[in-house]
């Protein structure tokens, strides 16, 4: 008897997860996210080559520009600063990766280059372009506050700040929810209440 019931208690636990995460599935905001993201940066420059990354900055979210473009005490008109936020988009296909900045050191990069990743180049669309195949024009400029947020919550290479960014969406979607369910109880039983209902 006791088999049976915990059985049928795990069955509708089990399906009541399911149809949870179906629901979030299916509300799920990064299409809407990406739909906004995928713009052309505000105050943006245009680069047309694409350099490899080193070893070391390969997965790290990371990218290399020119040094005169990273802000610095001797160079204060600087459009970037170290470790910022950029988008990186491409007109041609409307891709676009948000990606940590940084200069470029003793990799020689000119100021209409930009090295990124094997991952970088893919998500864009330009493996072809990147290796000299075909001409390349890239948009990058400081990212925005979604920008921003969808690179924590769907393309951070550290994983814990994508979970914890997505579990913070969802408690906050949860707390609006059960603050809009109370604010229609109390209005419901006030109405009630008022017209001599209860």
């Amino acid at each position: 008897m006791k088999s049976a019931i915990r059985n049928t208690f795990d069955t509708m636990l089990l399906g009541a997860m399911s149809l949870i995460w179906g629901m979030l599935k299916r509300f799920n905001p990064r299409p809407l996210q990406e739909y906004y993201a995928a713009r052309t940066p505000a105050n943006s420059i245009t680069v047309e080559r694409v350099f490899n990354a080193s070893l070391d900055d390969a997965g790290a979210s990371l990218c290399r520009v020119c040094n005169n473009l990273i802000k610095s005490e001797s160079n204060p008109k600087g459009l970037f600063e170290r470790n910022q936020l950029i988008k990186v988009f491409n007109p041609r296909n409307n891709h676009f990766v948000v990606l940590y900045v940084m200069g470029a050191g003793s990799h020689g990069i000119p100021r209409n280059g930009i090295s990124l990743d094997y991952d970088a180049r893919r998500a864009l669309g330009i493996a072809k372009e990147a290796k000299g195949e075909e001409p390349i024009e890239l948009q990058i400029g400081v990212a925005n506050v979604g920008d921003t947020e969808y690179f924590h919550m769907y393309t951070d290479h550290e994983k814990s700040s994508r979970s914890a960014r997505v579990l913070t969406w969802v408690m906050c979607g949860y707390g609006v929810a059960m603050t809009v369910l109370g604010v229609g109880d109390v209005a419901i039983s006030y109405v009630a209440h008022l017209f001599g209902l209860l």
